[in-house]
């Protein structure tokens, strides 16, 4: 029996994995592992070519872009096990308002991490490409430099949440908009935090280092919850731990947040080849300006 051609490119839709650092029911398409990170820089060559050109954006957007780390009810992050949830955050305003996925943080509570290396340890990380921080070196990590947050504004159907941090952000997202179908689009951290949380390893780590990966916009569709709100389908290749990251045009626009990873089967000569596509969600930018004029008259 002959397939379409439709067919024998695309033959089954596999599983949505949210992007969360989170170890349980993931699955290894949700851990940050060697297979997937090879994966990301190859797609990535293809639609950002260049070392240069990448590092171009990795050190225009990188600083705009926080780790974001859940903690426990008590508002303290003690130990490594208990910092295996969280994602990334994108800065859009100078006074700490950020947009990030709903469930980077759904828990009873979190944390904007700014990781400070020194000199000697950010060669060792540029070479390795991953930061792995052991339980010693996490609790160190968090005891200096976590600020907890709070929620501003968040919907769960999106996943999409603004949230508020008592610190100045001088680098963040002065223009948000759409993207175009077929634009190229990316993401990226400059710095960026990995655990392994006791008896796992590396091919089970949680979270990663500084990243980069391109892919181009396939489909835009609105999401019936909420008018003007849009749900973009892209072929960036996405790690464990970056949710909440920001999607970014080319010419250094927010366009989006990465929310989850789609897994399809794809038939190709030799058999069946697993691929993914990485989905982000955005608001019209008008709505996301009106929360947040909104909440600082709350503060005055």
């Amino acid at each position: 029996m002959m397939m379409s051609s439709a067919v024998q490119r695309y033959f089954i839709f596999g599983i949505s994995l949210l992007l969360s650092s989170c170890i349980t029911g993931v699955g290894k398409y949700g851990y940050d592992n060697p297979k997937l990170r090879a994966l990301q820089h190859e797609q990535s060559a293809r639609y950002l070519p260049g070392a240069k050109n990448q590092t171009h954006f990795v050190r225009k957007i990188g600083p705009r872009v926080y780790p974001i780390k859940s903690g426990n009810q008590s508002g303290k992050l003690q130990t490594a096990e208990e910092v295996i949830g969280g994602g990334r955050g994108a800065a859009i305003t100078a006074d700490g308002y950020f947009l990030t996925a709903y469930h980077v943080i759904e828990g009873p509570a979190f944390y904007l991490s700014e990781v400070s290396f020194s000199s000697a340890h950010k060669k060792r990380l540029k070479k390795e490409k991953i930061v792995i921080l052991n339980e010693r070196e996490s609790q160190k990590h968090i005891s200096e430099s976590n600020r907890r947050g709070r929620i501003v504004w968040f919907d769960k159907t999106s996943d999409l949440a603004i949230v508020k941090f008592d610190q100045r952000t001088p680098n963040y997202f002065r223009v948000l908009r759409f993207p175009e179908r077929g634009s190229t689009v990316f993401a990226t951290d400059d710095q960026g935090s990995s655990i392994i949380p006791r008896g796992r390893s590396f091919q089970e780590s949680v979270g990663n280092g500084p990243f980069f990966s391109a892919g181009g916009v396939l489909s835009m569709r609105p999401y019936h919850h909420h008018p003007g709100f849009q749900n973009i389908e892209t072929s960036l290749v996405a790690r464990g731990g970056m949710s909440g990251s920001p999607l970014v045009t080319t010419s250094g626009e927010l366009c989006g947040i990465l929310s989850e990873i789609s897994l399809h089967y794809q038939l190709t000569g030799g058999g069946f080849r697993k691929t993914t596509q990485t989905s982000a969600r955005m608001m019209p930018p008008e709505i996301i300006r009106r929360i947040i004029r909104e909440d600082r008259k709350k503060s005055l």
